[in-house]
């Protein structure tokens, strides 16, 4: 079926694939690993659901060596994403039924915080991230180059990632901000490049207006997100242009 090949697909290009990208996604399943989640907590979660295979890419290799240094929030993020962005888990029963807030249960802070406290704290995170979404989709006539380029959205892993889109046609170019920037970083260059480019600029996860999930962030999980962003977005051969991190990003894609 299309969810084999899709599996296959991504096996070969050596991708991670989240838990909801599967053919058993639904509500069923969803609602098995919530179980399981308030049962058990993030360490049993992650000991049980994320097991990195090197044979599938550098990002499982990236994680395999720091398996037992996940980030706080991780295995709800990498397991439960794409079944929340799909409604098989509702955001009101994670916030009804992990009744412990965020707050330390032992004096500690990040690594401390309740494995329900931070689905909740995860939750709320995506649900801010997508009024900013609804914000920047209607546009801010106050930006001086906004007759240049178009911001938008897109789906990756379950979580919301913003582009811009220029209005000009042409070859594709493809612009990958530095560390600790965005695609406000290429303002300027889209009035420059339109002239005889399809221009793109996009916020990596965790930068500008992308979400921000709990995550193990490595080079190759940016790598595996332009290559996508090419593929999934773009839809044709692209050059791509970074700066910083973008600048090894890009032509590692």
């Amino acid at each position: 079926g299309r969810g084999e090949q899709l599996a296959a697909q991504m096996a070969a290009r050596g991708k991670w694939r989240n838990i909801g990208a599967t053919d058993e996604a639904g509500e069923n399943l969803a609602l098995t690993l919530w179980a399981e989640y308030l049962a058990g907590g993030e360490k049993k979660m992650a000991e049980a659901r994320l097991v990195p295979d090197g044979a599938l890419g550098l990002e499982h290799v990236a994680l395999d060596s720091i398996m037992a240094r996940y980030s706080p929030g991780e295995a709800f993020n990498r397991v439960f994403s794409e079944l929340l962005a799909l409604g098989c888990l509702s955001p009101r029963r994670v916030l009804a039924t992990a009744t412990t807030g965020g707050l330390p249960l032992d004096g500690g802070f990040l690594e401390r915080r309740s494995s329900e406290g931070q689905a909740r704290e995860a939750v709320e995170a995506r649900e801010w991230h997508r009024v900013l979404g609804e914000v920047d989709l209607q546009g801010n006539p106050l930006r001086d180059d906004s007759r240049h380029l178009t911001f938008r959205y897109w789906r990756w892993r379950g979580h919301l990632l913003r582009y811009a889109e220029g209005d000009g046609a042409g070859q594709a170019v493809t612009l990958i901000h530095g560390f600790g920037a965005s695609s406000h970083q290429w303002d300027r260059a889209f009035e420059l490049l339109n002239d005889g480019h399809k221009v793109f600029a996009l916020d990596l996860l965790g930068f500008g207006h992308s979400e921000k999930p709990q995550l193990t962030y490595t080079q190759y999980l940016w790598e595996d997100m332009v290559e996508d962003f090419i593929l999934e977005v773009v839809g044709e051969p692209s050059f791509l242009a970074g700066n910083s991190i973008g600048g090894v990003t890009g032509p590692s894609a």
